[in-house]
């Protein structure tokens, strides 16, 4: 029986000497997969691209946004506020971030 400390607490081995898998497949939150609609369609390419960026280095609250911007096209910032249940103060801070990131005009 061994001990190994972390950052986070303290965990027990209750065996040491078992073998770790080898071929062993696992999903991570990277493995997003979005669909395309046309895949000869260069716009659909590029949402998709866009969509995948956003997910990955961006927080939730801030996808959100900019999901529904795509989804609706033209939305007021207090409608956008009120369907995602938000500050119209935290949505326009969201977006002033975006437009700065040039994800949206």
């Amino acid at each position: 029986m061994s001990l190994i400390a972390s950052g986070g607490g303290l965990f027990l081995n209750m065996n040491s000497s078992v073998p770790q898998p080898t071929n062993v497949t696992t999903s991570s939150s990277n493995d997003i997969s979005l669909p395309i609609n046309d895949t000869n369609d260069p716009r659909a390419i590029l949402d998709a691209l866009i969509r995948f960026i956003l997910r990955t280095f961006y927080e939730v609250l801030k996808s959100l946004v900019i999901e529904c911007i795509y989804h609706y096209e033209r939305i007021e910032q207090q409608d956008l506020a009120d369907l995602l249940c938000l500050d119209s103060k935290l949505v326009s801070s969201f977006i002033l971030e975006l437009k700065r990131d040039k994800f949206i005009i």
